[in-house]
C-alpha cells in the first residue's frame, strides 16, 4: 500500500512542475508537450506513454509511466530531466538523466527495481507534429528478488536505449 501511494505522489509532483513552466513563452516556443511510446517495448511485454513538458528553451521534464504484461506483471515510473543546449527544447541534441522505480510479480515471485543514470539523445520533430526520438544511456541498477522468505538483491550498472514515436503539441 505505501508502495502504491508513494508512486502516486511521485505522479502528482511530476505533473505538478509542469504547472510551474515558463511565465512569459518565449517568441517561436510553440511546441510544449510530447506524448510518445516505444513500439520495441512491446515486444519486451512493456507498455509505455512517456510525456515530455518544456519548461525553458534548454530545458524539458520527462514523465514515463510503465507497465509490464505477460507472465511478469507489474507498474514503474521513470521521471527526469533533459538538457537541450541547444535552446530548442524538446526537439534536437539532448543530455538527460532519470530515477526509475518499479515493482514485478510474477506467480510467488516478486521483485522492486530502482534506478537512476544519464542518457543523450536526439529529437525529430517533422512539420506535421510527428516526433522521432532515439539515444543510449546508462543507469545504476538495484534490483531485489522475493520468493517466501528468501530475498537475494543484484546491483550494477546497466546499458540502456531509448527510442520513441510519438506526438508533439
Amino acid at each position: 500500500m505505501k508502495k502504491g501511494l508513494l508512486l502516486v505522489m511521485i505522479l502528482v509532483l511530476a505533473l505538478s512542475v509542469g504547472a510551474f513552466g515558463l511565465e512569459d513563452e518565449p517568441e517561436g516556443l510553440k511546441i510544449k508537450n510530447v506524448l510518445s511510446t516505444n513500439p520495441l517495448g512491446f515486444v519486451q511485454g512493456v507498455v509505455n506513454l512517456k510525456y515530455e513538458r518544456v519548461l525553458s528553451p534548454e530545458l524539458s521534464i520527462v514523465l514515463d509511466p510503465r507497465f509490464m504484461l505477460g507472465q511478469a506483471s507489474g507498474v514503474g515510473i521513470m521521471a527526469g530531466v533533459r538538457n537541450y543546449p541547444s535552446g530548442t527544447a524538446p526537439e534536437g541534441f539532448f543530455v538527460g538523466g532519470s530515477g526509475l522505480l518499479a515493482f514485478v510479480s510474477a506467480g510467488p515471485v516478486t521483485g522492486q527495481a530502482l534506478g537512476f543514470g544519464g542518457d543523450i539523445g536526439y529529437k525529430w520533430i517533422l512539420d506535421n507534429g510527428f516526433a522521432f526520438e532515439a539515444g543510449l544511456g546508462l543507469k545504476y541498477l538495484s534490483v531485489t528478488a522475493s520468493y517466501l522468505w528468501y530475498s537475494a538483491t543484484e546491483s550494477g550498472l546497466v546499458a540502456t536505449y531509448l527510442f520513441g514515436l510519438g506526438y508533439a503539441f
